[in-house]
């Protein structure tokens, strides 16, 4: 199995099964160890794209160990784009949650400048 993901207190292979984001919890890092002709670097890549487009938010780094091969360099290439990818959907995250928050908090200053408070 060429596909590692590498938790903190053990190392397991992807299961293309299982959604990656249910196994990437708790996760620190994933290794994928080039292997022409391994079908999981594919299913993996798959999992990985479907997140970066739904959005998820889901930050991992990648390591690829490319094999001194030129399709190896490119699995690297396309995975260290996907990963910024991944990065981006984390602070579009963050953004959301501290707008939401903001807004909440707006809210509420409202509620008070309007005497709309719920004092007892």
């Amino acid at each position: 199995m060429c596909v590692k993901i590498i938790k903190t207190e053990k190392i397991s292979s992807f299961n293309p099964s299982i959604p990656l984001e249910f196994q990437l919890e708790g996760a620190k890092e994933v290794l994928v160890n080039y292997e022409p002709h391994d079908y999981q670097i594919q299913e993996f890549m798959d999992q990985v794209e479907r997140i970066v487009k739904s959005g998820i938010n889901c930050p991992i780094d990648i390591r690829v160990n490319t094999n001194n091969t030129l399709n190896g360099m490119r699995l690297e290439r396309v995975l260290t784009k996907i990963s910024k990818e991944l990065h981006i959907n984390e602070a579009i995250h963050s953004l959301v949650k501290m707008q939401a928050y903001a807004d909440a908090k707006l809210c509420e200053l409202s509620g008070i400048c309007l005497g709309k408070t719920n004092e007892r």
